[in-house]
């Protein structure tokens, strides 16, 4: 069983047993994590992964950003454009409206001159037969 737990331990990367032997005694938090550290590469050059990571990160919000407020732009365009097609109707339909009701005038003006022509036609032909 020892060759076996040996060989197991051999072949897992060590990655994995880092983290499995400094897990329970790491007091890192994630603040920590975000701290700046230089790691060497080896061949002389020193990068600063906190800070190559926060910029990953900022820029992934930030796209996500550009993309939501795009979008919220997008709706915003098309329902103003909905607003100025309902908005155009009902010029069209008050336009419509307002020369229906100057034809109305205009035939009850007519029936109006009508009706009093009728009239004093009638008061003539009184005024005749007596």
């Amino acid at each position: 069983m020892r060759n076996y737990e040996l060989e197991l331990r051999n072949s897992r990367p060590k990655e994995q047993e880092f983290l499995e032997n400094h897990n329970a005694n790491s007091q890192m938090s994630s603040i920590d994590f975000l701290q700046p550290r230089t790691v060497s590469t080896g061949l002389g050059w020193n990068i600063n992964l906190a800070d190559r990571l926060r910029q990953a990160v900022l820029e992934k919000v930030q796209t996500n950003e550009i993309q939501i407020i795009s979008h919220v732009e997008d709706k915003f365009i098309e329902r103003l454009r909905e607003k100025q097609a309902m908005v155009e109707n009902i010029n069209k339909k008050n336009m419509e409206l307002e020369i229906q009701v100057e034809e109305l005038a205009m035939k009850a003006d007519t029936w109006q001159q009508r009706a009093k022509y009728n009239k004093n036609m009638i008061n003539t032909l009184k005024y005749n037969l007596q």
